[in-house]
């Protein structure tokens, strides 16, 4: 990348396209200029990561660009094996990120492809962190709108277009630190007590660190269809226990009710990303308001895709926006 300008301009191995930051407003400015100071302070040389994790003092999100070389595009000038290319970079620079306090200190460093090879195929990517979830596999289709969508809830941001309707990827973690929910605040650690989140009026929404909630299928002819439930419930005895040790519930088995997050009649899935031990008094509610969901989504009244996401982000704020049934 060019030193001392606002890199708006592609050079040498450097790819503006690959450096998504010089494009917005608020960063490069309006026009884009080379001299603008936001830029220069904030979109800087790779050569920076070394001292600043030395330092402690990177940036609390660090988007990292290889260049043409080494982000296994290829090009005139380049290494003929573009992969092994790309593979040697993160083995030279990968190991220095995992050593750091800002990795070790509740980090995660995301490895993303930005495309298949010549066509729609499944699209790379690595996730480490000191909260991932070991053994763990989703049935979750993710997208890169998925990945945006988890940066901008970690940060408490409002998600922007594709990522509002997209399914985060905090289902592949398990929970740290302090989150606010709806004016609520809970311990989201894996030892505490007590995992859930408080709506403003008191009822419980399950740690969206845990459990994200999933879903099976998205076909109304099959969910809307008499019985579909019972043919697709598959609870193993082993699902509910992690779920309740992640959970820390050690009440008795007739205090909660181990629930799908997004139910079964609504299209969810059997994940434990889509399990918690929700209050059995809520329970009642919430089958409630998903009766009536099932209801609505069959005759066409409301969108499926839509009512499953927003289950899944709040359901007891669908229950106050549909009317409380």
């Amino acid at each position: 990348m060019p030193v001392g300008v606002c890199p708006v301009q592609s050079s040498g191995h450097y790819a503006a396209k690959h450096n998504p930051m010089v494009f917005f407003q608020d960063v490069s400015g309006a026009p884009p200029s080379a001299s603008n100071a936001q830029c220069l302070q904030h979109v800087v040389p790779f050569t920076r990561l070394a001292s600043d994790l030395a330092a402690d003092k990177d940036a609390d999100y660090n988007f990292i660009t290889p260049n043409l070389c080494n982000d296994m595009h290829g090009g005139s000038g380049c290494p003929a094996d573009s992969v092994k290319t790309g593979d040697d970079w993160l083995a030279n620079n990968v190991p220095a990120i995992l050593a750091s306090e800002a990795y070790k200190d509740a980090g995660a460093l995301f490895i993303v492809w930005d495309e298949s090879e010549r066509g729609d195929f499944p699209i790379g990517m690595i996730v480490m962190s000191p909260f991932a979830r070991v053994g763990y596999a989703s049935k979750v289709a993710y997208s890169h709108s998925s990945t945006l969508r988890s940066f901008e809830d970690a940060f408490a941001l409002a998600p922007l277009r594709g990522a509002a309707t997209a399914s985060p990827l905090l289902g592949l973690f398990q929970g740290s630190g302090k989150v606010s929910v709806d004016g609520g605040v809970a311990d989201s650690g894996v030892s505490s007590s007590a995992t859930y989140y408080k709506a403003n009026n008191g009822d419980s929404l399950p740690n969206p660190g845990l459990t994200a909630g999933t879903v099976l299928s998205s076909d109304l002819s099959k969910i809307c269809q008499s019985g579909y439930t019972s043919t697709v419930r598959n609870v193993s005895t082993t699902d509910k226990a992690r779920a309740a040790k992640e959970y820390g519930y050690v009440g008795p088995s007739s205090g909660v009710e181990y629930d799908h997050l997004i139910s079964l009649e609504l299209g969810g899935g059997n994940d434990l990303a889509n399990l918690w031990p929700e209050p059995i008094a809520e329970a009642h509610v919430k089958d409630r308001l998903e009766n009536y969901l099932h209801a609505q989504v069959c005759a066409n009244k409301m969108n499926l895709a839509d009512v499953q996401t927003r289950i899944a982000s709040n359901w007891v704020q669908v229950w106050l926006d549909v009317g409380q049934p």
